[in-house]
């Protein structure tokens, strides 16, 4: 009798066990979907209001006629007639921190993969041999523009951060984008920029 009670035990707690493993995996699969439907949401919220914030931070500023100097043969250009007439994307590089620069190499990468080296100026107020180290591992960079800090009248320019901005015809910045720690926010800005700009 002691037996059959023991067995009938074991047997109840092996379903009760069952249970309870069936639950919570059950649960882990409902709180994975609640979450990956959370990072969906923040993402596009997130994007709304990069949006908002990068055009209210470009709004009215214009880019004064100025002389940057060619990193491959020292020539100096004016930044108009790098413009031309066109939209441009103007790709800031910094070299403040490595992380930044790795990020800064993938932004690149996509930026003139997506937009087209035609389109993009880029410009650094690096010093030069940070310079020439990004341009050697990224083999898309034909030229980066050197310039002052600040120059280009541009606020956030001041700062040693990259950033990544929209130069229309009227040398007018807009669409004004500093990549924080995420890829997925660089594509959904190139995205961004390449269907409403180009």
């Amino acid at each position: 009798m002691i037996k059959i009670q023991s067995i009938i035990l074991n047997i109840l707690f092996l379903f009760i066990t069952i249970y309870f493993i069936y639950t919570i995996n059950s649960t882990k699969k409902d709180l994975n979907n609640l979450n990956i439907e959370m990072e969906s949401l923040v993402y596009k919220i997130s994007d709304i209001i990069e949006k908002s914030i990068s055009e209210s931070k470009s709004v009215g500023i214009f880019i004064d006629n100025i002389s940057l100097t060619s990193i491959q043969n020292r020539s100096n250009k004016n930044f108009n007639d790098l413009i031309n007439g066109d939209r441009k994307i103007l790709l800031r590089y910094s070299s403040g921190c490595m992380v930044c620069t790795n990020e800064d190499i993938l932004m690149s990468n996509l930026v003139l993969n997506e937009l087209g080296s035609e389109n993009v100026i880029i410009i650094s107020s690096s010093p030069e041999e940070s310079i020439h180290s990004f341009m050697h591992r990224n083999s898309y960079i034909k030229d980066i523009f050197m310039v002052d800090k600040g120059a280009l009248n541009i606020p956030i320019d001041e700062m040693d951060l990259g950033y990544i901005a929209v130069i229309n015809e009227n040398y007018e910045v807009k669409s004004l984008f500093t990549p924080k720690d995420s890829y997925r926010e660089i594509v959904r800005y190139v995205t961004h920029v390449k269907q409403t700009y180009f």
